[in-house]
């Protein structure tokens, strides 16, 4: 049962979860679903339960309460490091290199062959908007090829481009004089879809690193390290927040 009092603050049981920083509010939904979430003794599914500070939460046997200290790290991700914050393969993950009191979760994804920058944060509701497919966050990437790009393909590169799921359209595309180093600018949050784009051309990628996500870069960082955003980097995500359509 919910208490009711004047100096309680309600709030949806996934956002509780996020803010706890045990998840992001997508995946918070999940384990509802899963049955691994009680309220007050009391296991629940339905995904509009709505609790209160007052209210005792727990995932699976431990308790969970909301954590108020937000954190925010920018990584500069390696060759060989996995996106995730646990791997069954023993593989290495980027949370083997961050070492922080907070428990932090990547924003997105960065396929292991992928380098560059990479956001880590305790802030649920940041990156479940920061993430969802309706952000279109630019990210602007470098990328070498293994042979010189001809005129037609280039073309192509700057034109719209047709997938299996759909057409495609980079911000920006700046080639240098040996025409196999470029720089592409997008928004799309597409599965792997710089990849994808080259592979239909027929080249193969030898290096692709993330320079710049929402206006975050790593700043000199060198590979494997990280640091702590400025506030001037946090509220610059947080306009790309506001900026972003709730669809």
């Amino acid at each position: 049962m919910f208490h009711d009092t004047s100096n309680e603050i309600k709030i949806r049981l996934n956002k509780f979860i996020s803010r706890s920083s045990l998840c992001s509010r997508r995946h918070a939904e999940k384990l509802i679903r899963n049955g691994d979430i009680s309220v007050n003794g009391v296991i629940t599914t339905h995904l509009a339960t709505v609790v209160t500070t007052n209210d005792i939460v727990y995932y699976k046997n431990k308790q969970i309460q909301i954590n108020n200290k937000k954190t925010y790290i920018v990584f500069n991700k390696p060759l060989n490091c996995l996106t995730t914050s646990y791997d069954p393969q023993h593989r290495r993950t980027v949370m083997d290199y961050i070492k922080s009191p907070e428990r932090l979760y990547p924003v997105g994804r960065l396929d292991r062959n992928t380098t560059g920058v990479l956001l880590l944060t305790n802030d649920g509701d940041m990156t479940t908007l920061l993430t969802h497919p309706s952000s279109e966050i630019q990210k602007i990437y470098n990328i070498t090829i293994d042979k010189s790009l001809t005129s037609t393909d280039e073309q192509r590169l700057r034109t719209t481009i047709s997938l299996p799921d759909g057409m495609f359209k980079f911000d920006k595309v700046a080639i240098n004089n040996d025409r196999t180093s470029l720089t592409l600018t997008l928004h799309s949050g597409r599965n792997r879809i710089i990849r994808r784009v080259f592979e239909q051309l027929q080249y193969r990628i030898i290096s692709l690193e993330r320079i710049n996500y929402a206006g975050i870069t790593v700043n000199n960082l060198p590979l494997g390290r990280y640091r702590h955003l400025t506030p001037h980097e946090i509220n610059t995500l947080k306009k790309h927040i506001i900026q972003i359509p709730h669809k």
